[in-house]
């Protein structure tokens, strides 16, 4: 299994890089996780695009693209129609989403295949499993766990400190996670992100193989990283077009990155 990064920025941006999306491949096998805007410019760039979009929730710097895989269809300039899997009650948001700009959800279902998953069942998609579980940030958020012939990783979405991130992380191959908040800074009344410091202690927590922190303010990483490597030695970083073995038993080496 291998996942490359098409694009890690926090939503406030980070120059020249796109926001939210991982593309995870395993033999035959290649979906993206998210679609954030200034994804679908990259993956464009690649030999092959994947079969299916899931997203882990329906935040714009999430989602954005798939507006622009749409388009691209309707004038041409692509024929890449990719099923798209949403959370649990998403087409009602994307529904809304569309209504505060003039459009429907109807735009989406003419192009795209879309569907819904589900908590209580997982989702084969040609070589790989994934299972879900709700995090804490929208009524919308699930953290997902992608598993393949002898690999596993989780992706954590969006999301404050909940139990599931470490029931779900339990044993995962590679754990990437978010690290949005600065430790030590203002944090919000209502939490909804997690500082490097609480990604490390999940990791730990979970006895996961290796952990990717993401959705980091480009000149915040190198402190994350430090800040998490105090806790999970055993760190890297999410860097847009970086590609990253997901091994087991034997764990990847962990770069100086």
């Amino acid at each position: 299994m291998r996942l490359t990064v098409i694009g890690c920025a926090s939503a406030s941006g980070n120059p020249g890089e796109a926001q939210s999306g991982y593309l995870v491949e395993e033999r035959s096998t290649a979906i993206l996780l998210d679609c954030g805007p200034g994804v679908l410019e990259r993956l464009r760039l690649r030999e092959t695009m994947p079969e299916a979009i899931v997203l882990s929730h329906l935040h714009p710097d999430h989602v954005g693209d798939l507006y622009s895989v749409v388009f691209a269809v309707q004038d041409g300039t692509s024929t890449w129609r990719p099923a798209v899997y949403l959370p649990p009650g998403g087409r009602t948001v994307l529904d809304e989403m569309l209504r505060a700009i003039e459009l429907r959800i109807g735009i989406l279902d003419a192009f795209l295949s879309l569907r819904e998953y589900r908590t209580a069942s997982a989702l084969a998609i040609g070589s790989l499993t994934l299972t879900f579980a709700r995090t804490v940030h929208t009524a919308h958020s699930y953290l997902i766990r992608v598993g393949g012939d002898a690999a596993s990783l989780v992706y954590s979405g969006d999301t404050a400190p909940c139990p599931a991130l470490a029931t779900h992380a339990r044993g995962a191959d590679l754990f990437l996670c978010e690290a949005t908040i600065v430790e030590g800074g203002d944090v919000p009344e209502r939490r909804i992100h997690l500082t490097a410091t609480e990604a490390a202690t999940t990791a730990r927590e979970a006895m996961v193989g290796e952990l990717v922190l993401t959705h980091i303010a480009a000149a915040q990483r190198d402190a994350r990283l430090a800040e998490a490597r105090a806790i999970f030695g055993a760190t890297r970083l999410a860097l847009p077009g970086e590609t990253y073995a997901v091994q087991s038993p034997t764990r990847p080496a962990t770069s100086d990155r």
